[in-house]
């Protein structure tokens, strides 16, 4: 019966991991590499990276835009207060 029991769990805890995977390779246009991403919804995106990049798609990925970074440091990590305000 514990055998069952975990076989089932596993095989649930499997199914869930691959029907939510909903990640798809984007091209970013940018040689840099890029070290932290943020959706603040389905469709705007940041993305941050080696040599001040910073970039944003306000529509799921299809168009990447540059974003004025304050500095051309590297950036490691992007994360966001609310829908506006953001920090790296």
């Amino acid at each position: 019966m514990k055998k069952y029991f975990l076989f089932t769990t596993l095989l649930t805890a499997i199914f869930c991991m691959e029907s939510f995977s909903q990640w798809v390779s984007q091209t970013s246009g940018t040689i840099q590499p890029l070290n932290s991403i943020y959706a603040t919804s389905t469709t705007n995106v940041f993305a941050v990276g080696n040599n001040g990049i910073g970039l944003k798609t306000i529509n799921g990925g299809a168009n990447w835009l540059s974003m004025s970074l304050s500095s051309s440091l590297t950036h490691y990590s992007i994360r966001f207060l609310n829908t506006t305000t953001g920090f790296t």
